[in-house]
């Protein structure tokens, strides 16, 4: 395809005007999302994340061209993610949270995938794939040990 190809795209002019009557943008700046996080933190005591942040700010930004008066902002991911961004914005040292320290206790694992050859795209299926099923042996052979 011409994305593939390319990395663009275009869309016809009918759709276009359809999709800028029912999609709006907006860029939000990094000082612009810290001083969100901290407005919120400072008025509500709840931290949101870089990402819920800048949803914030950019319906407050675009509040006089709603449909509705009526906004939900769904937090995309836990401030734990992102704990030094968060607690530059707040000023605090946030609380840590068990299930995401359990989670960085664990052992990562990271295997480079390089884009050359012809057949990259299939080679790069076939190696996640393969440590898909090394994972999912490995778990089952611990879950059988403990029984």
């Amino acid at each position: 395809t011409r994305l593939e190809a390319t990395g663009k795209t275009s869309l016809g002019p009918a759709l276009l005007k359809r999709v800028q009557e029912e999609f709006d943008s907006v860029s939000v700046s990094d000082a612009d999302t810290a001083a969100t996080i901290t407005r919120v933190w400072n008025a509500h005591g709840y931290c949101l994340c870089p990402h819920s942040a800048i949803a914030v700010h950019a319906v407050q930004a675009q509040r006089h061209s709603l449909r509705s008066s009526t906004v939900v902002c769904v937090a995309t991911a836990h401030p734990a993610k992102f704990l030094s961004t968060c607690e530059a914005a707040v000023g605090t040292k946030l609380p840590p949270v068990a299930s995401v320290e359990r989670l960085r206790s664990l052992p990562t694992h990271a295997t480079a995938l390089k884009k050359d050859g012809a057949n990259w795209k299939q080679e790069w299926i076939s190696e996640i794939k393969s440590k898909i099923c090394e994972i999912t042996a490995s778990k089952k052979a611990r879950t059988s040990s403990k029984l």
